[in-house]
């Protein structure tokens, strides 16, 4: 307890008013915004309690004991670690996030071509094969038979053509999530 009136510069014997007045002289000199050194915030914290503390005492109110100083900063730095820790986690995940995204993008984008040149090459290749059937098979089957080869075709081999290629999309989309999810685990993120 002679700790907190050393920190506050004031005798044992001290009022309640006497300690309010040396708490408000210490708390402007130490505040952090007033004095931006490290020290300052670690003093005005040590103010901080040691004014609460006395207060307590002088107005009757039951205290326990007295905190250890020690316990109280290694509890705030520890805190500090920890959320600093947590925003590198933070930043790291969203990287890997974002190089995931961002090859997921490039295969929507590179499939996003396919899927046309699929479009054009099922619907005009189905009526190209379609109509090279019906001219082979003219002599066998009948004109009908001719007309749904050649329209029932190309929407077969292009429906063919996408499934194909969505497939092979997703196998790479879910590869590229392994890998990030990979990623995560090797910097211990996950």
């Amino acid at each position: 307890m002679k700790a907190y009136f050393d920190i506050l510069g004031i005798s044992p014997d001290a009022t309640l008013s006497e300690i309010k007045k040396a708490y408000r002289k210490k708390a402007i000199e130490y505040h952090p915004d007033k004095n931006p050194s490290p020290e300052a915030r670690e003093k005005f914290i040590q103010l901080d309690a040691a004014y609460d503390y006395l207060v307590a005492v002088k107005k009757g109110k039951p205290v326990k004991s007295a905190p250890d100083f020690v316990d109280i900063f290694q509890d705030i730095f520890k805190q500090q670690q920890d959320n600093e820790q947590r925003k590198r986690d933070k930043i790291r995940k969203g990287y890997h996030a974002h190089l995931y995204v961002k090859e997921k993008n490039r295969l929507r984008v590179q499939y996003g071509a396919y899927y046309r040149m699929a479009g054009f090459l099922g619907f005009f290749g189905g009526i190209f094969l379609g109509v090279m059937i019906a001219v082979m098979m003219s002599d066998w089957i009948s004109m009908g038979v001719q007309v749904l080869i050649v329209f029932l075709l190309p929407p077969f081999l292009l429906v063919f053509f996408i499934y194909k290629l969505s497939q092979q999309k997703d196998k790479l989309v879910y590869k590229a999530w392994k890998e990030y999810q990979q990623r995560l685990k090797d910097e211990g993120l996950k």
